[in-house]
């Protein structure tokens, strides 16, 4: 399901989607997640995904993603005078 901008401000749009990705339909787990994602990205957010193992044996490398995409993303927002 793709988003337009101004369905994105729909209460009904809003509501019917996020129903959507709280499981109430047939979507499998995989559209879910790109509906959250699609969601998530229009309001200005970066997904970011770890597995849980990852944040057990490697989490100063994953702090570490987490703070250089950090310090990229307000590097550009300020760039673009945001």
């Amino acid at each position: 399901m793709q988003i337009t901008s101004s369905q994105a401000r729909d209460p009904a749009v809003v509501s019917y989607t996020m129903s959507r990705i709280r499981g109430k339909d047939t979507s499998t787990a995989d559209q879910r997640e790109n509906e959250t994602n699609e969601i998530i990205r229009y309001e200005g957010w970066l997904v970011m995904r770890f597995w849980e193992f990852e944040l057990k044996k490697e989490l100063e490398e994953v702090v570490e993603v987490v703070f250089k995409t950090y310090k990229n993303r307000l590097t550009d927002m300020e760039a673009k005078g945001v």
